[in-house]
């Protein structure tokens, strides 16, 4: 099956999580519209004291085919140095949408970067740019990392 929206997300510093836009895939044209305000419209509101592992947990609970969610979920885990988890996540965004998020390659470059696995890094920093993502560019571009 194809992917025919993409739906991007916002967390604020008190970790409610906020749906910022959906980008629809019409053919050609891609057409991006605003879903709501951020700050009157939570997807979900959270207590302060909640760890944002588990608020991602639950919205993918909720939406498990959101690559979205699982990347930033990843992210989570690769910011607290739980690199299998994030690779985990990151592998699994990639597959419920191969071809259309470049920021999830360069954030799976990254991890591989980190960790020392240079040539995958490398391939994952190529098609990031590819897909369109600047910071894949740099990297895929630059012989200096």
């Amino acid at each position: 099956t194809a992917i025919t929206t993409l739906k991007l997300y916002y967390v604020d510093s008190s970790g409610t999580i906020y749906k910022t836009y959906e980008r629809d895939y019409n053919g050609k044209t891609n057409e991006t519209k605003p879903v709501r305000d951020l700050p009157q419209s939570p997807i979900r509101e959270t207590k302060p004291s909640e760890d944002p592992l588990k608020k991602w947990t639950d919205s993918i609970n909720e939406n498990p085919k959101d690559p979205i969610l699982y990347a930033e979920r990843g992210d989570v885990y690769y910011s607290r140095h739980r690199y299998d988890e994030a690779l985990i996540d990151y592998n699994k965004a990639i597959s419920l949408a191969p071809n259309k998020n470049g920021f999830i390659y360069y954030r799976r470059g990254k991890l591989y970067k980190e960790i020392g696995k240079r040539e995958e890094a490398k391939k994952d920093f190529k098609k990031a740019c590819e897909l369109g993502d600047s910071d894949g560019c740099f990297y895929d571009n630059s012989e200096n990392w």
